[in-house]
């Protein structure tokens, strides 16, 4: 799974693709060496002043495990990333693990569609949204940042809720 050529951060991710985000942090789909899944990892400098509320506030929201949620793996307050190339780099990141989600979010599917959702689909969307946002807020976790790029369906329209704990702490 992983070459000698590998960014490996923290000892465990096997750092795979940069993915895209309007989060000013980089993110990226990862290896998890030990299970052998791949995860969402986003990586921010120790040395950046959000990185303790993102560690704050990651470490509130992982105690949301609703499986119509985007779960927090792991929560890593001061991590290196290593490779063949640079094995003592110096360079500390903190990093947050999510599950890594196929799918679609809320504001690529209606660009793709040209259309918004038929009126019934929305609404039963929307009544999972308002129970998923309810049990957060019993559990005191509030996302703080939900925006359409947060609602994602699934291959199998499934919809979840991603960045909890995350977009609150980097926007």
């Amino acid at each position: 799974m992983t070459s000698a050529n590998d960014r490996i951060f923290d000892g465990r991710y096997a750092l795979d693709v940069q993915v895209s985000s309007s989060l000013s942090s980089p993110i990226w789909r990862a290896m998890d060496i030990s299970l052998k899944r791949w995860v969402t990892l986003i990586l921010l400098p120790t040395s950046d002043l959000r990185s303790i509320k993102l560690l704050q506030e990651c470490q509130v929201a992982a105690v949301n495990d609703r499986r119509d949620v985007v779960s927090i793996l792991d929560v890593i307050p001061d991590g290196k990333i290593s490779s063949e190339d640079s094995p003592n780099s110096q360079d500390r990141y903190v990093g947050i693990v999510t599950e890594w989600l196929d799918g679609e979010s809320l504001d690529r599917l209606i660009v793709r569609r040209g259309e918004c959702l038929p009126i019934d689909q929305a609404l039963k969307q929307l009544g999972i949204i308002t129970n998923t946002l309810m049990h957060a807020h019993s559990l005191n976790v509030f996302h703080r940042r939900l925006r359409p790029h947060n609602v994602v369906f699934s291959p199998g329209q499934e919809v979840r809720l991603a960045g909890f704990g995350v977009d609150s702490a980097l926007l």
